[in-house]
């Protein structure tokens, strides 16, 4: 998107997302809504996405907290245990976590919702390939679930001293080191 114009009407409308859901009580996430609070017209939304559920996934990518990775002359042990933190993190943060909890739901009937959620699982997947090493998709949905589980499910992050258990099981099962 090289429009500047358009490009901040994309931003601006991402971070009325993030105002919406930080409110106490905030209300379903529709086109209709969204337009209102972000002072844009419903065909402005339509323009930039075809569906809430792509709002909603562009909204999760762009509230992700950001991933440093950790020095690639650490061991992967430390890379591991860094990336590892860095999705608890920001799956615990509490516009991502309504942010996902919406995509997730909704993919299960909406295909542009599943698509968003594919794209996000693929872009997180090769962030790990990229700094952490070699994992099959399988491997990482059962990684990660952990993570999602607990949060989503069990209600409650992940510690620290369970996410050192998590990297150290992990090194072993998948020979990382």
């Amino acid at each position: 998107m090289s429009d500047p114009r358009a490009r901040r009407t994309r931003v601006h409308v991402l971070h009325t997302v993030q105002a919406l859901l930080r409110q106490p009580h905030p209300r379903p996430l529709t086109f209709t809504a969204l337009a209102i609070e972000a002072e844009v017209s419903r065909r402005t939304l339509y323009l930039h996405w075809s569906s809430i559920e792509q709002v909603i996934a562009d909204a999760l990518q762009f509230n992700r907290v950001d991933y440093h990775p950790a020095d690639a002359d650490l061991p992967v042990a430390l890379r591991l245990r860094e990336y590892l933190g860095n999705l608890r993190d920001g799956v615990h943060e509490p516009v991502a976590r309504q942010l996902g909890a919406a995509l997730v739901a909704a993919a299960v009937t909406d295909p542009s919702a599943a698509a968003g959620l594919n794209d996000l699982t693929a872009f997180r997947l090769a962030e790990f390939r990229t700094h952490v090493g070699a994992i099959t998709d399988f491997e990482y949905a059962t990684l990660t679930g952990v993570i999602f589980a607990s949060e989503y499910i069990l209600q409650r992050p992940v510690t620290d001293e369970q996410l050192d258990e998590l990297a150290a099981r992990t090194l072993v099962t998948l020979r990382l080191e």
